[in-house]
């Protein structure tokens, strides 16, 4: 009863804005998969939502260069039904000039560096499979905190492109979900330089949750012809663990062969692994693709990771891996844009 009347206010939200395009647009993504999933002892065939949403965003003059803007994301779930309303990336704020002023919930500048290189994401051998840190020490009760976060309660600045440059700052006054505190001890700090000249991109993050669990990020592209290569590094804090990844695409507009390999290196002995993917994507018209994707997790000893978790249809707890498994994935996937 809930979704219904989320939707139905969605629908309500939704009727102004295609009446009025000067009030913004309607957009989203319709991202469903046929998996083959192994975990290391176990396998199933799985239908899979990967990170579906809709969302309404627009902008409006206010006087000069300075216009009012605002985003209302939301994700569902195409494979069980349901979703959750506004989740996604959603604020309001300003643009012009000296730059861009939000308020809301949305993912960090430092999730953006790992946006830019990842050649499989929001699907099977997504790169966060290993690089988001929120894997179980032994003997914990609960995970890591994890990198990639959306988070709430931030305020973000982004500055005008200075030639080739720009800086992203974003501070989280209180993580959870709480909407009044008496201190900031859940706090969060993020932050980015990126640089982009012709076919090259490369950029820098620091993120840090409390003055404490934090992680420095670098990630570099280039564009040769029909070639694209990336390159990722990263180092954590608390526990110190660092992560890699290269890959690469190579293809046109409408068909592409693309691979990548990240390794994670952590502090404590048999907490490492390794993942692999490699995968065709086609682009039948500019709204709508096909894909095909292979990929593995090789674990250490006391590793559980698996290579089918982030950004899909499924929760970590729902999914029960061997320590020093290989967990696998075969993911026909169709991807609607609009």
């Amino acid at each position: 009863m809930m979704v219904k009347l989320r939707m139905a206010a969605a629908g309500l939200l939704a009727a102004p804005l295609l009446a009025d395009a000067s009030l913004g647009e309607v957009y989203g993504r319709l991202h469903m998969s046929a998996d083959y999933t192994s975990n290391g002892a176990r396998s199933a065939v799985n239908v899979s939502s990967n990170a579906s949403h809709v969302g309404f965003r627009g902008s409006q003059p206010i006087g000069g260069s300075l216009e009012g803007i605002y985003q209302l994301e939301s994700e569902f779930a195409g494979d069980v039904g349901g979703g959750e309303w506004a989740v996604r990336d959603t604020y309001v704020g300003l643009r012009g000039a000296l730059g861009e002023v939000r308020l809301g919930r949305f993912g960090t500048p430092a999730r953006r560096v790992w946006e830019t290189v990842d050649f499989f994401p929001e699907q099977v051998g997504d790169a966060r499979n290993l690089i988001r840190g929120d894997y179980m020490l032994p003997g914990a009760d609960a995970p890591l905190q994890g990198f990639d976060e959306r988070l709430n309660n931030s305020v973000y600045y982004r500055t005008p492109r200075l030639g080739s440059w720009q800086a992203d700052i974003h501070y989280s006054t209180h993580t959870g979900e709480e909407r009044y505190v008496d201190d900031n001890d859940r706090d969060a700090v993020s932050t980015s330089i990126s640089y982009r000249y012709g076919n090259l991109y490369m950029a820098t993050a620091h993120e840090n949750y409390s003055r404490d669990r934090h992680v420095n990020r670098f990630a570099g592209a280039y564009d040769a012809g029909p070639m694209r290569v990336a390159v990722f590094y990263q180092k954590a804090g608390d526990p110190d663990d660092r992560a890699w990844g290269v890959g690469t695409r190579y293809g046109g507009a409408t068909a592409a062969l693309k691979m990548q390999y990240y390794q994670l290196d952590a502090a404590e002995a048999g907490l490492g692994a390794a993942m692999w993917a490699l995968g065709v994507a086609w682009d039948l018209v500019p709204q709508f693709g096909l894909y095909l994707t292979y990929a593995q997790v090789r674990n250490d000893s006391r590793q559980t990771l698996a290579p089918f978790i982030q950004a899909r249809g499924v929760e970590p707890d729902e999914v029960s891996v061997e320590p020093g498994s290989n967990p696998r994935a075969v993911a026909l996937g169709a991807v609607y844009r609009f």
